[in-house]
């Protein structure tokens, strides 16, 4: 235990040593790299500053983007659903035109030229609401 605070004690005088030689020599280049590294910590702040911004932003950018998907899926199942409500009624107008083209033929074919005269006429139509 004694040779362990001997050998502690000898390695901070020899620390002391050197540097006390090195600041009485060459003093300018201590100044330069203590300026150096206050220069570094300085990057590092700002880097670090930096960094957390930027993952501020990812994460606004990642909500924003879930909520675009959301919207996106809505707008889907939007179109999708009036997709759907057009091919309806596109077969009920296809429908409906068989339907009012097929007796008027028949008309014509069954009661001769008197039918198609009156199926020029204007016929008045039921309003939909």
């Amino acid at each position: 235990m004694g040779r362990f605070f001997i050998g502690i004690l000898l390695g901070l005088v020899i620390a002391g040593t050197i540097f006390a030689y090195f600041a009485v020599t060459q003093p300018q280049k201590i100044t330069q790299a203590t300026r150096e590294v206050q220069m570094w910590r300085q990057k590092y702040e700002a880097l670090k500053a930096r960094v957390s911004q930027l993952l501020s932003d990812l994460g606004k950018a990642k909500k924003n983007g879930e909520e675009a998907k959301k919207q996106v899926e809505e707008l889907r199942k939007e179109n999708r659903r009036l997709r759907e409500e057009l091919d309806r009624l596109k077969k009920r107008l296809a429908s409906e035109s068989i339907k009012a083209a097929s007796p008027k033929e028949t008309d014509k074919g069954k009661k001769g030229r008197g039918a198609a005269e009156q199926d020029k006429a204007p016929e008045k139509q039921p309003a939909e609401d």
